[in-house]
């Protein structure tokens, strides 16, 4: 309960994994793992790789009671846009933040590498938020941080949950 909302450009799927809801997160590139019907939306999180790129077709069909749409994969390709509603949920829980925790990102790919700075300027005003960054190069926001580490994100990540009395559970892919 501690993180409200995880804004990802990993397309690797282990959020899901991990267990974080879909509702919680918004994977702005798109997941290697992941269909969804051309028709209803629905979604549909896989065991193996989906294997095309660019909202393809991939030859499976929707099984929600009268759809039957085509799904295609959820992963962008170089020119497509950013997911309408993922970037929308992203930037609204962003603005919404007390703290932006960005971990092992250059921030250099945009819009996302913008996005952390909504929760500490709105309408071109200070806001409440604060921004925390752990990487081991510099960004382009590091002069807006209250919180700057210069570290491996899993070396920060375990003591962080260990002074929290939190275990990491071991994982291994399905």
């Amino acid at each position: 309960g501690i993180v409200k909302y995880i804004v990802s450009q990993n397309v690797d799927g282990l959020h899901l994994r991990s267990g974080v809801p879909r509702s919680q997160l918004s994977e702005l590139h798109g997941n290697t793992f992941m269909e969804q019907c051309e028709l209803c939306g629905a979604e549909y999180f896989r065991d193996f790789y989906i294997g095309t790129v660019g909202f393809k077709p991939t030859g499976r069909a929707c099984d929600k009671p009268n759809c039957a749409g085509q799904l295609t994969d959820k992963c962008l390709d170089w020119d497509d846009a950013l997911p309408e509603h993922d970037l929308s949920q992203a930037e609204e829980q962003t603005r919404r933040a007390d703290l932006c925790l960005c971990l092992g990102t250059s921030l250099r790919i945009r819009p996302a590498g913008n996005l952390p700075m909504k929760c500490v300027r709105r309408n071109g005003k200070a806001a409440n938020g604060h921004l925390a960054i752990v990487n081991l190069q510099k960004t382009h926001l590091d002069s807006k941080c209250t919180v700057r580490l210069f570290a491996r994100c899993d070396e920060v990540m375990r003591q962080l949950l260990a002074v929290l009395g939190f275990s990491i559970p071991n994982y291994t892919l399905p």
